[in-house]
């Protein structure tokens, strides 16, 4: 009887095993999600994204402490032209454009700050995901003499409903856009030239400008703007540095002159 007990029990865990096996099997083919094609870096809405984290070691070597700042102007193209023609430093075109500011001839459009470790980089967003089709059915055409071709008034919720879904393009894929401020920013040590760093920093600012729409107004895509600046550059330490001066993108995608956006960068080291 004990035999016979075991050999009874050690088949039912056999069965047991075949029945979770093929949910197991399942749910290691199933893949994640494709990655944003717009996207120039981690999701910041994605679950369990992956965080920055101290490299082992770090607290056995020395580093230094920087901080960044990055300050957009918006400047009338005839004020930002005499400007480029003195030829200021970094520090005299600031105080220059905060004095237009301060006697409305110029706009503060944004500010960043951040603060890093010398050798790794950093990410600053501000961003607010924007869902949009990719794809659509299109609409179909109601066959002569179908029961929803009468007049609105004389159809059901239902009827109207049903109408509306075969008579109008429905979406069918999506895709997301991450709209507002991206800040980039990585340094190193300029050891040929003491006081200086090497500094690498991109600024992307990304909004929803409009909607086209086709079929008449039954299909729609949106029109996204892009104002971007990224480079690299030797700059000293603690000192203000002129890195972009251009006019943003108007709705068709010529040049805006209306105001000139004008990015001033400073990288300093920090005393702990």
């Amino acid at each position: 009887m004990v035999f016979e007990s075991q050999r009874f029990w050690m088949g039912l865990s056999f069965v047991r095993a075949l029945l979770v096996l093929p949910q197991v099997l399942w749910a290691q083919e199933v893949q994640g999600p494709e990655p944003d094609p717009f996207s120039s870096g981690p999701d910041p809405f994605a679950e369990g994204e992956e965080r920055a984290v101290i490299p082992v070691g770090q607290g056995d070597r020395k580093t230094a402490t920087l901080f960044l700042r990055v300050e957009v102007f918006e400047v009338p193209v005839k004020g930002a032209m005499e400007l480029l023609d003195q030829e200021l430093s970094g520090e005299a075109f600031r105080k220059t454009l905060l004095k237009m500011v301060a006697e409305k001839k110029a706009e503060i459009a944004s500010l960043h700050a951040t603060r890093f470790e010398a050798g790794s980089s950093a990410t600053m967003d501000g961003i607010v995901e924007d869902i949009y089709p990719t794809e659509y059915e299109p609409p179909e055409t109601l066959p002569e003499g179908s029961p929803l071709l009468r007049p609105e008034e004389q159809l059901s919720p239902a009827e109207r409903v049903r109408k509306v879904a075969l008579t109008f393009a429905s979406p069918t894929a999506f895709d997301t856009k991450n709209l507002g401020t991206t800040l980039e920013a990585e340094a190193k040590v300029a050891n040929a030239e003491q006081g200086m760093w090497d500094l690498v920093f991109n600024l992307t600012e990304v909004s929803h400008l409009k909607d086209c729409s086709w079929v008449e107004g039954t299909v729609t895509m949106p029109i996204f703007k892009v104002n971007s600046v990224m480079g690299r550059s030797r700059v000293k330490d603690g000192a203000w540095n002129l890195w972009s001066c251009q006019a943003p993108a108007g709705e068709d995608g010529s040049p805006d002159l209306s105001g000139l956006r004008v990015v001033l960068a400073n990288l300093k080291q920090l005393k702990r």
